[in-house]
């Protein structure tokens, strides 16, 4: 039983050795080091996995988790901005796979409000279809992190909706006006509920200008 874990760990770093541009293979390798309480070197696996594949989820997830647990809060925001700036890129994983790495990046992010008192919002740009001319039309909306009433509400929607872009931003929204993220957060309606669609051409990412997005 004792070399049991000696044994897996020893094939899943030869899995990742033998292949070194797998960076699911060096996931893996990370977090059965994890598990198996060698959580230096699970980090340089998964870094590792990040230098093969910028945009593995799963990696940045647990490398922002590893620093959050030593509370070293300013490496964790970096993975988790990092994870939310690849989020459009994930959509190919299955929903079940991406609703739980969003749901856990997200739960970061909230921990991390609690040490700062500076202003925090999520600025999302999604597709909602296209024009007649074929161009993509765009939705943006941001909302007050401290204004999320059920963070797992926030991780469904992102998953359901074919998102193009999200990022961390210092302005808050108008406190005056919900915008669109908070009121389909509160149940208030649709994403596509509300006039803010623009025509939005390839390559080109701008914020609408309705009262308060």
């Amino acid at each position: 039983m004792v070399r049991r874990p000696s044994l897996a760990l020893a094939h899943l770093q030869e899995l990742a050795e033998s292949n070194p541009e797998n960076g699911e293979a060096w996931c893996r390798l990370g977090n059965a080091q994890e598990q198996f309480g060698q959580l230096p070197n699970a980090e340089i696996s998964w870094r590792k996995a990040l230098i093969v594949s910028p945009a593995d989820m799963k990696a940045v997830c647990s490398l922002a988790g590893a620093h959050a647990k030593r509370d070293e809060w300013p490496e964790a925001a970096r993975f988790i901005r990092t994870g939310l700036a690849s989020f459009p890129k994930n959509k190919d994983l299955d929903k079940d796979t991406l609703f739980t790495q969003t749901r856990n990046l997200l739960g970061l992010l909230a921990e991390s409000l609690n040490i700062t008192d500076e202003p925090l919002a999520l600025y999302v740009a999604w597709r909602q279809g296209e024009t007649i001319k074929k161009e993509p039309v765009l939705s943006v909306s941001s909302i007050d992190l401290r204004k999320v009433p059920v963070w797992d509400d926030l991780a469904e929607s992102m998953v359901n909706e074919e998102i193009v872009a999200i990022d961390l931003i210092s302005s808050l929204p108008d406190d005056d006006i919900p915008t669109i993220l908070e009121s389909r957060l509160a149940g208030r309606g649709n994403f596509d509920d509300y006039k803010t669609q623009q025509i939005i051409r390839p390559a080109q990412v701008v914020h609408s200008t309705p009262q308060s997005i």
